[in-house]
């Protein structure tokens, strides 16, 4: 959450060694998921559906619907950055599809804002909007400031290409809040540039 993905991956491979010889599938489903998640911010992104399609197999073997839901939707954004826009959109719907299933917000905040880059990385940006301002609206209610502040900068983003300076300002003071507040220096820095450039 602080944005130092070199120590968490270090950490999280340590984890992953820990478990070997240990049977705990469920746990090596959770390292393997936080793996392909902590890859993908280090733009690895191979790596990163490697570790996502370990953790995949691994919760479905246990009949885990809600670990299931989260790898796919995380897999959704993994299939974009990878040039494949037709998979990233069939595994985002299943995703989104599951946690509607659920009922769970937390899951939807988070699949709604990947649903979103996909959407802006194929040029739909209106409907890139929709679904981020979508996934904030989840994310507010479920208390989950970090994804909250990834989303804002989004909308920022789609304000300032739409040619809504105010209005991304806005976005990006709020983000640069939040990022400030958990000590995410990374993000936290982001802001600021898009803040100082607009």
């Amino acid at each position: 959450m602080a944005g130092d993905f070199d120590t968490a991956r270090q950490r999280q491979q340590a984890s992953l060694a820990l478990l070997q010889g240990d049977n705990d599938p469920e746990m090596t489903a959770y390292t393997t998921m936080a793996l392909g998640m902590t890859m993908l911010h280090l733009d690895r992104i191979e790596e990163a559906l490697a570790w996502e399609r370990q953790s995949l197999a691994a919760f479905q073997a246990l009949g885990d619907a809600w670990g299931t839901a989260f790898i796919m939707g995380q897999m959704g954004q993994v299939y974009q950055r990878l040039g494949d826009p037709t998979t990233a959109e069939e595994v985002m719907a299943e995703a989104l599809e599951r946690g509607h299933q659920l009922g769970d917000p937390f899951l939807l905040a988070i699949f709604y804002s990947n649903a979103s880059f996909i959407a802006q990385a194929e040029g739909d940006l209106d409907r890139a909007t929709e679904l981020a301002r979508t996934a904030g609206d989840f994310q507010r209610s479920t208390g989950h400031v970090h994804s909250l502040g990834l989303t804002l900068t989004m909308l920022g983003k789609f304000a300032q290409q739409q040619g809504d300076e105010a209005t991304a300002r806005g976005y990006w003071e709020e983000a640069l809040e939040i990022f400030t507040d958990i000590g995410n220096g990374r993000f936290a820095a982001e802001a600021e540039q898009l803040l100082a450039g607009s």
